[in-house]
């Protein structure tokens, strides 16, 4: 894994639903986790266009159900583990990098929230990593 903070380049990036932020100025949730996690050398999974239809159709049990087959409990937050996060009637997905979680808020883009800030959350990590 890589112990660099490649991850810090992406703080401050737009949000726009299904950007890319390799490929744009801009990312969504999924697309930063899984890009994070990518440059930590973690070979995540490919994203889903499914990912997409079920968000758009507020299908939260087959995003939940894909969310257990992809990963595993783990007992707290620890380096690129990944939690859920309740947000306005929806959810974030979030990604612990250095003591706090990076995600992306719709209305600020890619923020870094210190663990110290947050409530106890429920983590989980990549079932192959």
């Amino acid at each position: 894994m890589s112990g660099s903070k490649s991850w810090m380049r992406y703080v401050g990036l737009p949000y726009r639903m299904g950007a890319d932020p390799q490929r744009s100025n801009a990312t969504d949730c999924i697309r930063l986790v899984l890009q994070v996690l990518a440059d930590a050398g973690l070979n995540p999974p490919a994203v889903e266009r499914q990912w997409y239809r079920w968000l758009a159709q507020r299908d939260f049990k087959a995003i939940e159900a894909d969310w257990y087959r992809l990963t595993e409990q783990v007992p707290g937050p620890e380096d690129f583990a990944m939690t859920l996060l309740p947000t306005e009637g929806d959810f974030s997905i979030a990604v612990v990098v250095d003591n706090g979680l990076l995600t992306v808020k719709a209305t600020v883009g890619v923020v870094w929230v210190p663990l110290s800030s947050m409530r106890p959350l429920n983590y989980r990590r990549l079932k192959h990593a």
